[in-house]
């Protein structure tokens, strides 16, 4: 399968991209700096260097694969649509590059109709997020973690359909693997999925 993750040098972009290249898929890693990928020269990687806020970078990287992963996130908790006016550039150029499969990490925040302080923003983004998913007409999915963590993979996660997770917490890595299993798979289409350990 040939896979393009999107926020690649992130905690939880270059995780999928570790285990989406011991997977034996070919792995596209759309960065702005090739200098934080760690494997830059890894057999079945290709690196693409640009910016999530310009349409016409991402919609050139995206045709050829058979999905797309977003492991974007937030710089910061003020009040910002950043976030969702990369993913509106992603599912646009998922749509123009004719694939359908998108796997996007949102939060458990979009379970809730309001978040408190200082989450209020970032709750308000990431529910944007989903529902720019819910609208692209493509085979979506809504990864929902609660707190990511940078502990060791466990190995397997608890996921929900359409609500929060069992748990508080998720480590990055199982939070990839999911990932690569929401578009491996048909299992989670078209659902925002609760995760924790």
């Amino acid at each position: 399968m040939r896979i393009v993750v999107f926020g690649a040098t992130g905690r939880v972009g270059r995780a999928v991209v570790e285990q989406g290249l011991a997977r034996g898929h070919e792995v596209t890693a759309f960065v702005r700096s090739p200098a934080k990928l760690d494997r830059a020269e890894a057999p079945g990687l290709t690196v693409v260097m640009g910016e999530g806020s310009d349409p016409a970078s991402v919609a050139a990287a995206i045709p050829g694969h058979d999905a797309v992963i977003s492991a974007l996130g937030l710089p910061s908790l003020n009040l910002t649509t950043e976030l969702s006016t990369m993913t509106a550039n992603v599912i646009a150029g998922a749509r123009t590059g004719a694939v359908r499969r998108v796997a996007a990490v949102v939060s458990v925040a979009v379970f809730f109709k309001t978040s408190r302080p200082p989450f209020q923003f970032v709750g308000e983004e990431h529910r944007r997020d989903l529902a720019a998913l819910q609208a692209s007409g493509l085979e979506w999915v809504g990864a929902a973690p609660g707190t990511i963590t940078d502990d060791d993979a466990l190995g397997s996660y608890q996921a929900v359909l359409d609500a929060p997770g069992p748990g508080d917490e998720i480590t990055r890595f199982d939070l990839a693997g999911f990932l690569l299993d929401s578009v491996e798979t048909e299992a989670f289409v078209g659902h925002a999925v609760g995760l924790s350990n």
